[in-house]
């Protein structure tokens, strides 16, 4: 399966150095609620694991921003941008890390503009997760990234995160899932 990889592009702000200001007011808010921005060490990890994706996406410009919170979630949300927790980038290997940016990619190319944040751990439209991770899968396998590394993610995820079992249990499935399509 191609991915229509001309659709998007990642652009990663070095350092997170954008001003929560300079957000619009909603996102301001919920930035703030959610720790503020993380550290320039973490975003700059974060950057360079993005970086494959660069060489390979051009079009709406998305950015990936790092939020200083233990919590390991990543979100696609509005204005073309992509939320990855600290504690996610902590617990990630970089391929891992490379899976959840290119699943939240998967949200915003499949699904469009986002009138609130999809997180990695689920939402009520399984369908839409499923479609976000298998065209992350084939971004990964673009990029060089083996698409195991979105099993291996969301098996972590499960383990630090999954608190409810509807959400374990959207998370199996998704597991299942991506052992058919890449074993």
């Amino acid at each position: 399966m191609l991915v229509p990889i001309l659709l998007i592009a990642t652009l990663v702000i070095p350092g997170c150095t954008l001003p929560t200001g300079q957000l619009p007011p909603n996102v301001h808010r919920w930035v703030t609620a959610q720790g503020g921005l993380a550290n320039e060490a973490t975003a700059d990890r974060v950057s360079r694991v993005c970086d494959p994706f660069l060489r390979l996406v051009e079009g709406r410009p998305v950015r990936v921003f790092v939020l200083e919170s233990d919590t390991v979630a990543a979100y696609a949300w509005t204005r073309s941008s992509v939320y990855v927790r600290r504690g996610l980038a902590d617990l990630a290997t970089d391929d891992e890390l490379a899976a959840a940016i290119a699943h939240e990619l998967g949200h915003l190319v499949i699904d469009g503009h986002l009138s609130s944040p999809l997180a990695l751990t689920g939402s009520s439209d399984d369908d839409a997760e499923l479609r976000a991770d298998r065209w992350g899968c084939c971004l990964l396998e673009q990029c060089g990234v083996p698409p195991t590394a979105m099993r291996t993610l969301l098996e972590k995820v499960k383990v630090a995160h999954a608190t409810n079992d509807s959400c374990r249990a959207g998370l199996d499935v998704r597991i299942r899932s991506l052992v058919i399509v890449h074993p």
